[in-house]
């Protein structure tokens, strides 16, 4: 008796542990790969939103599906975002198409207004990662366009280790917050805001 009950308690450890990271650690798959949800399945509901990456060719930006629990604020959305891209980062398969530079943890969120102030750690402001004009521009709008797709983003400030920063690489100024810039998104149609 005492067997089985040690059995169904490590049961249910386990099952929590495993909700837990799910909901504190949410997916990011290619949109390219998102497979159409199951209608004979049931699923929590979920808010999805669109993440973007620099592209192989280095010259715009592509989508990758960013999704977790739904009914939570927009700074927790944010956060979610963010900590998938920085994950993305971290992961060395995808080194070329990195938005942060590794090792990127975020520190703070708030939004307010519209505006939303992102607050990294030191690894954000790793000149050697911002170096190049279009690397640079093409980062910043990875990570600002990513929070814009957010409802009720419409800029983005950036802070590192809570002080305002005037460049990361040299080249685009950050004292003032950033916007959306649709000009470095891919042409093909499918691209959505999220819900």
């Amino acid at each position: 008796m005492r067997g089985i009950v040690t059995f169904i308690v490590l049961c249910f450890v386990v099952l929590g542990g495993l909700l837990i990271k799910k909901r504190l650690f949410p997916s990011v798959q290619p949109a390219s790969r998102v497979v159409p949800p199951d209608p004979n399945r049931l699923t929590p509901p979920t808010f999805h939103a669109t993440g973007y990456v620099l592209d192989s060719d280095a010259s715009t930006l592509r989508p990758v599906e960013i999704s977790g629990p739904f009914g939570i604020s927009s700074d927790r959305r944010v956060e979610l975002v963010v900590t998938a891209l920085a994950r993305f980062s971290n992961d060395s398969a995808n080194a070329a198409a990195a938005p942060l530079p590794e090792g990127t943890q975020l520190k703070s969120v708030t939004v307010e207004d519209g505006l939303c102030t992102l607050d990294f750690n030191d690894a954000f402001g790793n000149r050697l990662f911002w170096a190049g004009a279009e690397h640079e521009h093409l980062a910043l709008r990875a990570l600002v366009n990513s929070v814009t797709e957010i409802p009720g983003v419409t800029k983005v400030r950036i802070k590192v280790e809570g002080k305002p920063v005037e460049s990361l690489g040299g080249h685009e100024a950050v004292t003032e917050p950033l916007t959306r810039d649709e000009s470095v998104l891919p042409k093909a149609p499918g691209a959505r805001r999220s819900s």
